[in-house]
């Protein structure tokens, strides 16, 4: 069964691979789990709405403007 992603868990997913990053390594540099990062990635309800800090942590790693967040 192929998951639903939302457009800010697909872009997070792109950015990272484009990095080439795993979840593993964004998980070492943020100090969040790397099941926590799926569930953003993916969309699920347990990752849906991450925190402004989790938003600037991944800003910051993704070297992303945060307007991104905003744009999706």
């Amino acid at each position: 069964m192929k998951k639903n992603r939302s457009a800010l868990g697909s872009r997070l997913r792109q950015v990272r691979r484009g990095l080439d990053l795993t979840l593993r390594d964004v998980s070492a540099k943020t100090g969040l789990s790397q099941g926590y990062l799926s569930n953003i990635e993916a969309g699920s309800p347990n990752g849906c709405n991450p925190s402004l800090e989790t938003i600037r942590k991944l800003t910051t790693i993704y070297k992303l403007d945060p307007s991104v967040w905003f744009s999706l």
